[in-house]
């Protein structure tokens, strides 16, 4: 940008209009020192794995998903494998139907259960495949 006839080659200045100043100064802060202060904030890190993808930072990505792995509760969870899934992040979208299936009774009931089915089939059909697994074997009732 700053090497050819662009608008900010002229004004030496880059105007980032798609992400908050917040999450962006993270970003920045990671890049020079290593560290994002306020990774841990729920509101921040979803937004700053984003930023991080757009702007080729893995080894935030990762911090991001390492943190994000700590964060399910029965209120986001059901949010969290949707954005897991949307980001193809294999490892927080398995730990994210895992804690679902695990807490299926107090989800199902949900409006964002009903949500999921009409507009994410395929992760509900995961979902049942994985409670199948879970239940008892128990004889056919063609063998009595």
């Amino acid at each position: 940008m700053f090497q050819s006839d662009f608008l900010e080659n002229k004004t030496r200045k880059v105007t980032i209009v798609d992400v908050e100043i917040a999450v962006f100064k993270q970003l920045l802060i990671f890049l020079y020192t290593g560290n994002a202060p306020r990774l841990a904030e729920e509101s921040i890190t979803r937004l700053l794995f984003e930023l991080a993808d757009k702007y080729g930072a893995g080894t935030l990505k990762d911090e991001c998903v390492d943190v994000l792995l700590t964060q399910f509760n029965i209120e986001n969870v059901i949010d969290m494998l949707v954005w897991a899934h949307f980001h193809s992040i294999e490892k927080l979208s398995e730990k994210a139907m895992k804690f679902l299936v695990k807490n299926f009774r107090k989800l199902c009931v949900q409006p964002e259960w009903m949500e999921l089915m009409k507009n994410h089939p395929d992760l509900c059909l995961r979902a049942n495949q994985q409670m199948a697994v879970l239940l008892p074997d128990t004889e056919s009732e063609d063998s009595e």
